[in-house]
């Protein structure tokens, strides 16, 4: 399970959620204050990602999972990739 720990009224936050919303990914959000220690991470299974970049980046890792993943389930073979 995805769990986002994102600070309250954060606008990168809630661009995160609505990013890992669009790509159909089932998440737990967890909000904390902004002294929190945890605030801005992502917690996926083992795997941590703290930090406002390093969480992005991991999002747009699973959306090019994803797109590959979207490309394979089609019966169009794309042969110049």
């Amino acid at each position: 399970m995805t769990i986002l720990h994102d600070a309250v009224g954060c606008r990168s936050c809630q661009a995160v959620r609505e990013r890992v919303g669009e790509l159909g990914i089932a998440y737990r959000d967890e909000p904390r204050s902004v002294g929190e220690r945890q605030a801005h991470t992502l917690v996926e299974d083992d795997l941590v990602f703290q930090g406002r970049l390093r969480i992005h980046d991991h999002v747009d890792e699973l959306a090019e999972f994803a797109r590959k993943w979207q490309r394979f389930q089609t019966d169009t073979c794309y042969l110049e990739e």
